[in-house]
């Protein structure tokens, strides 16, 4: 079905010598053809053969737009390694022996080819022709015979945009339908002839496009060269001087996992390709470029058959375990000799397991149990396997083989064969073991089908089985459906707001006036009003020049309140400015929308000034644009201040130092906010999209989508006073597991009360919603078990131990909203690509059980007790309590012992209100509890005193990330040290000098340097020894001692702290990454005039202070260049 291959730019040659300049007089198959008017040829040489199947070299240049590889003929050839989705593959050439070894990891598939120029040679049952002039195929070619499609003919569809497929109309024009199979779909959906392709020719000449529905008398012809809006047409190829070659080349711009997306046009890979048009709706030629709209994505029809695989050593080729050597007694795969597609047999590990006997009729595999007993059966790209079978033996006893998917087994003597078969997978890459002794096997047969269909087979029955339904329908619209907000309320009635964009995108980016509408459903999602309902309406009556806030609205968020379903409140942005044009006196709008009568009638307010001035003079500085996050504004379980449970929204911030994401309150259901932690903590410095839960014991996450970042973050709120909404917020950490998928959606984090299906235990657990691919596509969830307090006590537990959940969309798809629905199912709504209004996509909603999104692993049980993770939690603080005690305040933000013992009391307070908990009202108890929680943390935090930035002082600072660098300098710019240098070498100590601003300069000891302000990322830092050119920085430290230092004028506002590198510099980054927080130890030493000399460290410890007269004097009345006498010693302060 697909054609890989190897890119060859032929070097020394005329492109004139590569291929005629006609459209070809005669076609490969037999059937004449005109001489085209223009040239139809490629510039590219490709090295394959029609039918065979390659691993292309071009994945890097479709999916990265890399360069190809370049060939010269004679010469040693270069080795290109290549990236992409985590699979890695090193493609070796060489001529010489002129052999090439291609060694590809693919979704656990290994495949193995080599090649040799000048004769052909099969590996992997593949065939090598000359090089010639080609065209890129992800398909099979046919021919005609007798003036009929030949037998066996494979049949395709054209999906432009990943959105519309192609249809030859009766009068021979190409007419576009959506590509909505398996949206809602409940049984599998036609594809008319009509709308099916086949393709005839090579990669020399060229493919001509026959359809289905016409026959062989009629192909798909163009005027060449093409003009803009020119349009392909279904003609008679007798007599016709149109051009019907076509060429194919790899595009860029879309992701499949089941074909390879390419561009059509008429000449070569600079020519001008076929495009769905944004404007007009046709596909046309268009001479703007290339892009999504060009880009086809060429797929097996449903209907396709494809025969059985046969995997024996007469069919397949054993490789080693480096994937280049064959033919060994043991090795690691078995790969077939057929290709399209190729299927392969490998030991999961690595080892060379497998082996042969040619003493047996049919000759059998042997399979090890020794060193692995893993081991796969995989498929290429665009198929699955959806079955298997095979007879065995043991080899000196019995033997048992197990299927990990559907945990089937059997068993077999050494004496007696027996059967072993697997049905109903559909798997790319397809798990078993063997788990003792050596299995014997014979008629090893392989079930394979394309994906596409198989994955649609599944999609069907999934909407089924989640009653899938279309809330927003976008192929009806002539406006765009985008940015859904998911809330329900005690009755289980659900809402859906969304934007209804006008102008195709987001407010301030084009002139038009978007409203948000809405959609309810009483039946948990499976049925939805007919109509929407429009909450907010932009006013069509103002100017395009208008920057009122009642000109448009967009990016809703929502709840519906805990204790009245008539309450509901909608957040949204309002105006005509964007959020990266929005100035603080010119800003992007805060609009409150409130309906009391279960959504009936709405009221609107601004509260922009209310929201901006929260941050007017935050750390980041002075805030110019902010907008609340769109999705769900998350109202508290546990927390009720008044009349209403806490409600929490995050929101990111463009600020004139630092960008950064706060979170706000509001405990009168959205009326009046405060800024939760206050103005000067950053919860996060990723500054864009994020969404607020709360933890089992009642402290509070924020799930930051990183501006500019493929990473995913968690940053965690303690409290010490609930009431005020006063605590602290810990740095973000960043969820490694997460980063393999797109960061440019909003995602959403749900916590459930749940029970591990494996033992029964109760517990909670976090989903997040977020893509499972590097684009905005497939989306899904990852999950995280939260089993007890430890597991997400600090902000770094809380991103670790993620695990991919289900994929919930099969193609395009963004942004995400989760409720846990009253059926006890998880409520999924999300964006998926349609064609219709302008920007927009359908909106879809699913009902999911728990145990579906987590692999099986869980499902909900709302009878967990949360006040264990309470009481783990008061148990872990007075555990850290003692940690600080013994370290007695070794840096700077850390605590002295000395005040740690009313802590200690106020932990007391937490056992005592969990203990009345089992004698009745358990919920009030555990809020008593978190209250006792919130004072403990309280007086550790600002009743204690805690090592503080002194004037005079000096310091070393070690990084918290490479824990064996220090901050030093050579006088020219900061570098990093070792951290083995001597406290006596004063290039390792700094000093940290006031400003008049209420900042800090840095000065180095050693050369008396200052650090100037944070440069560009990449660029290390320099120093100045003029005071004037000194940068300003704020000083940011943790209770457990991990300080940023944060410039006051950076070059890049996002990056704006001082970081260590993995190259060896301190250069300028991110405040949340590790490689930028220190560890700022105070030091035995000041300066004066001439020399550094000892001094006592008086701030973390009591001292015996006398000076020569035998006077006790306390550390204040120290004066500089003194003796004195400290703890019996005679000391120079």
């Amino acid at each position: 079905m697909y054609k890989h291959f190897i890119a060859i730019v032929l070097c020394g040659l005329t492109t004139t010598s590569w291929a005629s300049n006609t459209c070809s007089s005669r076609m490969s198959d037999g059937v004449a053809l005109p001489t085209a008017v223009s040239s139809c040829k490629p510039q590219l040489a490709l090295l394959s053969r029609k039918g065979d199947v390659w691993s292309s070299l071009l994945d890097a240049q479709r999916r990265r737009g890399r360069t190809w590889t370049r060939i010269v003929t004679g010469e040693r050839m270069m080795t290109n390694n290549q990236r992409l989705y985590a699979d890695y593959r090193q493609t070796q050439i060489m001529t010489g022996e002129c052999k090439m070894a291609n060694g590809l990891l693919l979704h656990a598939n290994y495949r193995q080819t080599q090649m040799m120029m000048g004769e052909r040679m099969r590996t992997n049952g593949l065939s090598v022709q000359g090089a010639g002039a080609t065209s890129l195929h992800p398909f099979v070619p046919t021919t005609i015979v007798g003036g009929d499609f030949a037998e066996g003919t494979r049949w395709y569809t054209l999906k432009f945009k990943n959105t519309t497929l192609a249809v030859a109309a009766a009068d021979g024009s190409i007419s576009e339908v959506p590509a909505t199979a398996g949206n809602v779909d409940r049984t599998m959906p036609q594809q008319l002839d009509n709308q099916l392709w086949c393709f005839v020719g090579n990669e020399q000449e060229g493919y001509t496009l026959y359809n289905k529905a016409f026959g062989t008398t009629k192909a798909l012809v163009a005027v060449a060269p093409a003009t803009n809006t020119a349009e392909a047409t279904m003609e008679p190829l007798e007599g016709n001087t149109k051009c019907a070659k076509w060429w194919f080349s790899a595009s860029s711009n879309l992701s499949s996992a089941f074909t390879d997306p390419v561009y059509m046009q008429l000449r070569d890979a600079n020519g001008y390709a076929l495009n769905l048009s944004g404007q007009s709706g046709q596909i046309c030629f268009w001479t703007g470029g290339k892009d999504n709209g060009s880009t086809v994505l060429i797929e097996p029809a449903f209907a396709t058959v494809l025969e059985a695989r046969v995997l024996d050593p007469d069919n397949a080729t054993f490789y080693r375990q480096d994937r280049k050597t064959k033919g060994q007694a043991w090795n690691t795969y078995l790969i077939s000799n057929a290709g399209d597609p190729v299927v392969t047999l490998a030991n999961a590990n690595g080892k060379n397991n497998i082996g042969y006997s040619s003493a047996t009729s049919p000759k059998t595999i042997i399979i090890s149990s020794k060193n692995s007993q893993n081991y796969t059966l995989s498929v290429e790209k665009g198929y699955v396997i959806t079955g298997y079978s095979f007879s065995f033996k043991g080899e000196t006893a019995s033997t048992t083989v197990k299927d990990v998917t559907t945990a089937k087994t059997e068993t077999a003597t050494n004496t007696a064969a027996k059967s072993f078969s697997v049905d109903g997978i559909a798997l790319q890459s397809v798990p078993f073991q063997v788990l003792t002794d050596a299995a014997h096997i014979q008629q090893l047969t392989i079930q394979i089908a394309p994906a596409v269909g198989e994955v649609l087979k599944k999609q069907i029955a999934d909407n089924e089985k989640y009653q899938t339904a279309i809330v927003f329908d976008n192929t009806k619209s002539p406006f765009g459906y985008r940015i859904p907000a998911l809330g329900q309320d005690g009755n289980g009635r659900l809402f859906v707001a969304v934007d209804l964009r006008r102008t195709g995108s987001d407010i301030g980016m084009g002139n038009g006036h978007n409203d948000i509408v809405m959609k309810t459903s009483s039946d948990h999602g499976a049925t939805w009003d007919a109509n929407y309902r429009t909450i907010a309406a932009g006013d069509a009556q103002q100017d395009h020049s208008s920057k009122q806030w009642t000109y448009s609205f967009g990016d809703p968020s929502i709840v519906v309140d805990r204790n009245n379903p008539q309450n509901i409140l909608v957040m949204c942005v309002g105006g005509h400015t964007s959020f990266f044009d929005s100035r603080y006196e010119q800003p992007q709008h805060v609009v409150r929308l409130h309906s009391s009568d279960g959504g009936e009638t709405w009221t609107k307010d601004s509260l922009t000034y209310q929201i901006y001035n929260l941050t007017k003079n935050s750390l980041g500085g002075k805030t110019n644009g902010l907008f609340l996050t769109s999705g769900k504004i998350m109202q508290s379980r546990y927390v009720k201040q008044g009349a209403y449970n806490r409600l929490y929204i995050a929101y990111p911030t463009n600020n004139t130092k630092q960008n950064a994401t706060f979170v706000i309150f509001s405990d009168d259901f959205g009326a009046t906010w405060k800024l939760l932690g206050g103005p000067m903590q950053l919860p996060s410095t990723g500054a864009d999209e994020s969404k607020v839960e709360e933890l089992p014991d009642g402290s509070v996450l924020v799930s930051v989508r990183n501006r500019g970042s493929s990473s995913r973050g968690y940053s965690l709120f303690t409290y010490t006073d609930i009431a005020k909404g006063e605590g602290r917020w810990e740095f973000q950490t960043n969820a490694e597991a997460m980063n393999n998928a797109v960061n440019a959606v909003n995602g959403e984090i749900l916590i459930v009360p749940a029970r591990r299906v494996s033992d029964g235990r109760k517990l909670f657990v976090a989903l997040q919603s977020i893509t499972h691919s590097t684009a905005r596509e497939r989306v899904g969830v990852y999950f995280k078990e939260l089993a007890n307090y430890e597991s997400y006590a600090t902000a770094t537990a809380l991103a670790a131990d993620w695990h991919k959940g289900k994929q919930v969309s099969q193609i395009g798809s963004c942004y995400t909203g989760m409720e846990l629905l009253s059926n006890d199912k998880i409520g999924y709504v999300y964006e998926e690509e349609a064609t219709g209004g302008i920007g927009g996509y359908n909106i879809i909603f699913k009902q999911i059980p728990l145990e579906d999104l987590t692999n099986g692993r869980y499902v909900i049980d709302h009878t967990v007790d949360r006040g264990p993770y309470i009481q783990q939690a008061a148990e872990m603080l007075r555990s850290r309590v003692h940690t600080y005690r013994v370290a007695n305040g070794k840096y700077v933000g850390m605590p002295v012992a000395a005040g740690l013992t009313g802590v200690e009391a106020s932990l007391d307070g937490v056992g005592a209100a969990l203990a009345t908990a089992a004698t009745g009202g358990e919920e009030t108890a555990y809020f008593h509890a978190q209250e006792a929680m919130a004072a403990a943390q309280k007086q550790l935090l600002s009743g204690v005193t805690r090592v503080k930035i002194e004037r005079g002082r000096w310091y070393r600072l070690t990084n918290n990330l490479k824990r064996n660098v220090v901050l030093t300098t050579d006088g020219t710019q900061l570098k990093q040290g070792s951290v083995s240098t001597p406290l006596t070498d004063p290039s390792v100590l700094f000093q940290f000098i006031e400003t008049t601003e209420g900042y800090w300069t840095i000065k180095n000891a050693k050369h008396k340097v200052f650090a100037k302000a944070t440069l560009r990322t990449n660029t290390p830092l320099l120093v100045t020894d003029n005071k004037a050119d000194a940068g300003q920085y704020t000083i940011v430290s943790t209770i457990d001692g991990r300080s940023y230092l944060q410039s006051m004028d950076p070059a890049q506002a996002a990056y704006p702290a001082i970081h260590a590198d993995n190259n060896g510099n301190i250069v300028a980054w991110t405040t949340i990454s590790d490689a930028s927080q220190w560890f700022i130890e105070p030091t035995d030493y000041h300066e004066t005039d001439d020399a550094i000399r000892l001094a006592p460290v008086l701030s973390t410890a009591p001292h015996a202070i006398y000076n020569l007269h035998g006077q006790r004097l306390s550390p204040h009345s120290l004066q500089h260049r003194g003796v004195y006498i400290v703890d019996g010693k005679k000391v120079v302060y």
